[in-house]
């Protein structure tokens, strides 16, 4: 069974993505931002099959903890989702974006494509 990291600081976000993963057989572990993700997965990061962020949070935001995880994994599968992505943030070559608000069928076919990869 795949396991996901989601990490949002949007709270009711964080519980709908985990629902929609969990029903669909996946283990899902959680974080509120970058900083917390980053120790989620230094905990289990044998675990973690891929990583969901979002990419606008507080402290780090998604892109940078992105940027941190593949310095840890070169190899660890990264899919950043977001409503608005700021100018002055820019999504590093590779890592795909899923766009906000998304329908469940979206997010599945996003992470599966991105674990069959």
């Amino acid at each position: 069974m795949p396991s996901v990291l989601v990490v949002d600081d949007e709270h009711a976000l964080l519980q709908f993505v985990s629902m929609v993963l969990q029903q669909s057989g996946y283990s899902v572990l959680t974080a509120s931002n970058g900083v917390e993700g980053l120790m989620v997965y230094s905990s289990y990061h044998a675990k973690v099959d891929l990583v969901l962020t979002d990419v606008q949070m507080p402290g780090m935001n998604g892109v940078e903890m992105a940027k941190r995880l593949r310095s840890l994994n070169p190899e660890i599968r990264i899919l950043l989702m977001s409503g608005y992505v700021p100018d002055d943030v820019e999504v590093p070559q590779g890592l795909r974006l899923l766009n906000k608000p998304f329908r469940p069928h979206t997010l599945m076919e996003a992470v599966k494509e991105m674990l069959a990869a």
